[in-house]
Order: C-alpha cells, then sequence, then structure tokens
C-alpha cells in the first residue's frame, strides 16, 4: 500500500488462509523504496472467526508513505492472508495549530506599543 501523505504508525488484524501456524510481517518504506523498519510476529490461523487473528503494527519515528504486508511459514505454502481492522496514523502537522495565535500576537504588539506611547 502507498500512500500520498506521509504516516507514522500502521498496524492490522492479519491471519493466514490456510489452517494452522504463520509468519507475519510488516515493513515500513520512505518515498525513494528504503526500508525503514520491519516487525513480524508469530500466529495461528484457525478460522474461528472470532476476532483471535494477531494484530501486528509498528510506530515509527522516521515518517514512511509505503507499508507492506505478507506471510510465511504457512502450512501449505500459500502466501494468501485476510486483513482486518487497519489503522494508520498521519505525521501531524504541528502548523495547523499555530496559525489562529497569529492574530492574538497581533493583538498583544498593538497593545504593548498603545501602552508604550502613552
Amino acid at each position: 500500500m502507498t500512500f500520498s501523505s506521509l504516516l507514522t504508525g500502521a498496524g492490522v488484524n492479519i491471519e493466514a488462509d490456510a489452517i494452522g501456524s504463520f509468519t507475519a510481517t510488516l515493513q515500513l518504506f520512505n518515498s525513494d523504496g528504503t526500508l525503514v523498519d520491519s516487525f513480524s510476529e508469530a500466529g495461528l490461523s484457525d478460522f474461528n472467526a472470532d476476532g483471535s487473528a494477531i494484530f501486528i503494527g509498528l510506530a515509527n519515528e522516521s515518517p514512511f508513505t509505503s507499508v507492506q504486508f505478507s506471510v510465511s511459514h504457512c502450512p501449505c505454502d500459500n502466501a494468501d492472508f485476510a486483513i482486518n481492522s487497519v489503522s494508520f496514523t498521519p505525521v501531524p502537522e504541528p502548523a495547523n495549530g499555530v496559525w489562529p495565535l497569529f492574530p492574538l500576537f497581533g493583538l498583544m504588539l498593538l497593545t504593548y506599543r498603545g501602552r508604550r506611547s502613552a
């Protein structure tokens, strides 16, 4: 999955498409395709549809734009998988919180100048 905006976190519930144990891997890449971070976790696929699929996720200080999910070590050597509860965290934009403060700074400056000249 590739995104047009920067992210700092990604995660999903994931389960292999075959009953038995598997290993899920999550990889994060920056805009030039360089691997930023990677994480793997063992899981057990049981098809019970009871919410027991493992959650695999990463939060990273280095922003990324691409995410790759995969499974391996499945009983039938099948790389098919299902994901659910997809979660992504965008890079916060601190500038948005600062803009409303500029009029306040302007009023403070005008008040200060008014007192100084009086």
